[in-house]
């Protein structure tokens, strides 16, 4: 919980960040990147920003009252949802409010963010606790909601000046339409200047794996690529410059003493000059500190020799790759215009130069068959073969997204799929409770084996551990191979490979390195 307090503050605003993964899960979530220029625009408006995390604040260290002294006197609440999480995160938002209300009845809270813009304004016009959405990136809708609070307090008047903004009107739901709203890149900084990112620190590695402190640095908002079935389709991109990035690594560089950095954007490459100024700027003035990040395959196909190595000698040190299938018919459904052996070609064009990869996978499209799933398992093999332990994987299943030609797709296969914010609240079998089918559109025989595929054969396929002792090296060689046979052969009988897998995890036989 932090105040921050610009010269000639008008107000306080309180900015809470919900908590977006499940009680109990202990890994740092790292630093808050997507909130960040919201809360440096209310700070350059001249608001005095509580910044209230819950994963710290309220999880980790219950701070309950110490909010509650905070809070006296607070007009307006923000919440600001960090990610696409709508069943936890929406959640917590509501048990928040509900809390801060009791504290004061007459506070006025606001809830926006990545999943509260992609809903549509119908799904938002819902009777509750939350008095206004604010749908877009909302560092020009967050201050203009405070300042329309300030000339009104009631909001009976004003609030049609707010972009982005659907609101409870006396004569019923209203909405206004949400233009773009490029990132600031003062907005951005100042947060990195302001905020302690102490807890923020990943001391195990991060994205890296390596044990090593990192940090996640914002640097940029949506993509530009509009795959068929991405969730960032609709969130046009803005991006911060490399003088930017570099000013700030700089700063957190000398404050926390980090190394590596973890630059937050969906699609870096999608101007190569910038990746290009940054590998430039960063030789010059972080040489000891290394960074990671997101790159489009037909991006890196524009990469020559010369650049793959200013990107290595300017701190490069992992690229991810949206590689998501190894089937032409799939990579041509979702969007995607690269080829297989161009994903294979630039991996290895990488690791030539120094550079780690990792790929993510998406399992269970619609339509997609054995064919294209096992095609994907063969790309996955010939990526590890390049370099078992510097390509890596993420994989997961795929999940509808309304809005997006994949996305509707698969949800004409859930009639009852949630339309509304209520509705979300509702529904649980599409994050996996209770073992319900998340996945309709495909047998539910190949559901239960992609579960599998995903949860542990790809895990333990691909894993590189140091095991010590002979027997117990024999033992995760042998696991390991099974699961490669497991994956060629499409099948998810032999279930008790998976259970000693786990038996000797909880053992630690195996270390912490996998984890399934």
């Amino acid at each position: 919980m932090q105040l921050l307090t610009p010269p000639d503050a008008r107000r306080r605003v309180a900015f809470v960040v919900p908590r977006w993964t499940a009680p109990g899960e202990h890994d740092v979530q790292g630093t808050l990147f997507r909130c960040l220029p919201v809360a440096g625009a209310l700070y350059h408006a001249g608001y005095e920003v509580l910044f209230v995390d819950q994963e710290h604040d309220l999880d980790r260290d219950d701070r309950g009252e110490e909010l509650r002294r905070h809070l006296e006197g607070v007009g307006l609440v923000v919440f600001w949802m960090n990610e696409l999480w709508p069943s936890l995160q929406t959640t917590n938002t509501l048990q928040l409010t509900l809390l801060i209300r009791g504290w004061l009845p007459g506070v006025r809270v606001a809830a926006g963010g990545a999943f509260v813009s992609l809903c549509e304004p119908d799904m938002l016009k819902v009777d509750g606790p939350v008095d206004y959405f604010l749908r877009g990136y909302g560092e020009v809708s967050v201050p203009a909601l405070a300042r329309a609070l300030d000339r009104d307090p009631t909001g009976a008047t004003g609030l049609d000046e707010v972009p982005g903004l659907v609101w409870r009107a006396a004569d019923g739901f209203r909405h206004n339409d949400s233009p773009y709203q490029p990132i600031g890149e003062a907005n951005n900084e100042v947060m990195y200047r302001l905020l302690d990112l102490a807890p923020a620190i990943q001391r195990r590695g991060g994205i890296f794996g390596n044990e090593e402190p990192t940090l996640v640095v914002g640097t940029g908002q949506g993509c530009g690529k509009r795959c068929g079935f991405c969730y960032w389709r609709t969130h046009r991109p803005s991006i911060v410059g490399a003088g930017s990035i570099v000013r700030i690594v700089e700063h957190l560089r000398r404050t926390y003493d980090v190394r590596q950095y973890h630059l937050a954007d969906l699609d870096f490459f999608m101007n190569l000059a910038r990746p290009r100024e940054l590998a430039r700027l960063w030789a010059e003035r972080l040489p000891d500190s290394r960074w990671f990040t997101l790159c489009s395959p037909v991006d890196a196909l524009k990469l020559e020799a010369d650049d793959w190595a200013a990107l290595q000698r300017g701190g490069c040190a992992k690229l991810e790759f949206g590689t998501e299938t190894g089937s032409p018919r799939m990579i041509a459904a979702i969007g995607k215009r690269h080829t297989p052996d161009e994903v294979v070609e630039i991996t290895r064009r990488a690791l030539d130069h120094g550079i780690e990869t990792m790929h993510n996978i998406i399992f269970g499209f619609v339509d997609e068959t054995a064919d294209d799933r096992r095609r994907s398992i063969d790309l996955i093999e010939r990526l590890h073969a390049l370099d078992p332990a510097r390509v890596t994987f993420a994989v997961r299943m795929f999940q509808p997204t309304p809005g997006t030609p994949m996305g509707e797709a698969a949800l004409e296969h859930i009639p009852d799929f949630p339309r509304t914010l209520d509705e979300v609240l509702a529904y649980r079998p599409l994050y996996g409770e209770g073992g319900a089918r998340m996945m309709p559109w495909l047998p539910a025989r190949d559901e239960r084996y992609l579960r599998k595929l995903v949860t542990y054969l790809v895990p333990m396929a691909t894993s590189n551990v140091a095991v010590p002792g002979a027997p117990w090296r024999w033992a995760y060689r042998a696991l390991r191979g099974l699961a490669w046979w497991r994956l060629r052969a499409q099948t998810g009988a032999l279930n008790l490979d998976e259970h000693l897998c786990r038996r000797l995890l909880e053992a630690r036989v195996f270390g912490h390195t996998y984890r399934p």
